[in-house]
């Protein structure tokens, strides 16, 4: 059975109902499955939704190891629910628009060094994306001379402060059963994570350090989102 993420529909939906398909138990804990979940799972490098079920705190929550259709939202060992309860599920607001706000600070960063030259169009020099709270980056090799680190961070925050002042949509798309995130005006990004609505709601953005060595540039950061 697919479950029906509704976190892909509507970031900002904190609230909402199901139905439990199955219950389990497995070296990790105990967990649920629904037939349909606000909480986004953990995945490409973005931490799971917290909150709770009928007030029963969600630990962690992972796509399925046997059926990555499939949720599995991780519960204490004494919880008390079975397949077929009607649940209540509460997502915890101020976390979800954290994790949205590094995941869209992230792009948008990405798009920054799009227009300094050090990240290609296609993504190709891309080493790895981090979005979780506190420890955050985005790291590319650049084929190009890198700019001194003052220099480049200085040019950074300079293009994330203009990127945010332009307001610019954050557009999401399917595609061939591909879900895309992109910045209006800069190329599309597969990506399964949640985001706002526009680069304005991307604010305090700060840079933790760089780091250029022989595995890359590698720039770490912070967002929070600005959204009332």
């Amino acid at each position: 059975m697919k479950t029906q993420r509704k976190y892909y529909e509507n970031t900002f939906l904190y609230e909402s109902t199901a139905t439990v398909t199955m219950t389990g138990v497995d070296a990790k804990g105990s967990f649920v499955r629904l037939d349909e979940t606000i909480f986004h799972p953990q995945g490409g490098g973005q931490p799971s939704d917290e909150g709770s079920i009928n007030g029963i705190s969600v630990i962690k929550v992972t796509l399925a190891p046997d059926d990555r259709e499939e949720i599995n939202h991780w519960l204490p060992p004494n919880h008390s629910l079975k397949v077929g309860d009607g649940v209540s599920l509460q997502v915890d607001r101020e976390k979800r628009l954290h994790f949205a706000a590094l995941h869209t600070g992230g792009h948008m960063l990405a798009n920054v060094l799009r227009n300094l030259g050090l990240l290609s169009q296609n993504n190709l020099n891309t080493v790895k994306s981090h979005h979780f709270p506190n420890e955050a980056y985005f790291q590319v090799k650049p084929d190009v001379t890198v700019p001194p680190v003052d220099a480049l961070k200085e040019s950074i925050c300079d293009g994330m402060k203009q990127m945010i002042a332009e307001k610019r949509p954050i557009q999401v798309s399917c595609q061939e059963g591909v879900r895309r995130m992109s910045v209006e005006g800069y190329p599309e990004d597969p990506c399964g994570g949640t985001h706002l609505s526009s680069t304005a709601e991307v604010g305090h953005f700060s840079i933790r350090g760089i780091k250029n060595n022989k595995e890359g540039v590698r720039v770490g950061y912070d967002a929070l989102c600005t959204r009332p």
